[in-house]
């Protein structure tokens, strides 16, 4: 998880948006706080690879898996309001 320090609460709505328009969402929100998760599921290209290797014996649960892998280790971001 990354750290990203902000110096007010309109530099941390700023950042939010912007983080927002590369896809992420918020999980949480405080007063001095805001944690941002990027929902992925893996690249199209990745799940075609999987897809035709393994669809003999797995009839496409490997991708899924690979698809929740994906979700859960999305890149996150907590957003702090610097003190002083």
């Amino acid at each position: 998880m990354r750290i990203r320090k902000v110096e007010s609460k309109e530099k941390k709505e700023e950042l939010i948006d912007d983080y927002i328009t590369l896809g992420y969402r918020v999980v949480t929100e405080g007063e001095g706080t805001t944690k941002m998760k990027k929902t992925q599921y893996g690249g199209i290209g990745a799940h075609i690879l999987i897809f035709i290797f393994t669809v003999w014996f797995t009839l496409g649960l490997a991708n899924v898996a690979y698809a929740v892998y994906c979700y859960y280790t999305g890149d996150e971001v907590l957003m702090k309001i610097s003190e002083g």
